[in-house]
């Protein structure tokens, strides 16, 4: 990745997405396909058993995802399918670390893989996405 092309995505988390925004989700870094991004719990975060919502954890996987894809290839894309496992209950408090990479890249495709941690480093939850190449350039 080009250092005009990091520019241009780091230039993002100056003015997140609304729905970013909403959920307390901001970038942390991108690199040559990994993104790094973060969630700050809030107690609209939490489900009704105190932990963040598994949903939430999901988004901030998808957000890692995406944000790396954008690294290899500045083309709009769409997620097609992606699952989650969780491994631990992520805290009540404090922050969310996702990071995520990009595993294959075809034509039309791309793989990702991402880990979720606590402030701690430990390991919370893992996932894995297809992204879809929507043929619209972005950046």
């Amino acid at each position: 990745m080009d250092t005009e092309r990091k520019a241009k995505l780091m230039a993002i988390a100056e003015t997140p997405e609304p729905f970013d925004s909403h959920n307390h989700i901001r970038i942390l870094d991108v690199d040559d396909g990994v993104g790094v991004v973060e969630l700050d719990i809030h107690p609209e975060s939490l489900n009704i058993w105190g932990t963040p919502h598994g949903g939430l954890l999901y988004t901030l996987s998808d957000v890692a995802c995406g944000c790396a894809v954008l690294t290899v290839r500045p083309e709009s894309h769409v997620t097609v399918t992606g699952s989650m496992d969780y491994l631990r209950p992520a805290p009540a408090a404090g922050k969310v670390i996702a990071t995520g990479r990009v595993t294959k890249m075809g034509g039309k495709l791309t793989y990702c893989d991402s880990e979720l941690r606590d402030e701690a480093g430990a390991l919370i939850a893992t996932g894995r996405a297809v992204m879809c190449f929507t043929g619209h350039a972005m950046l």
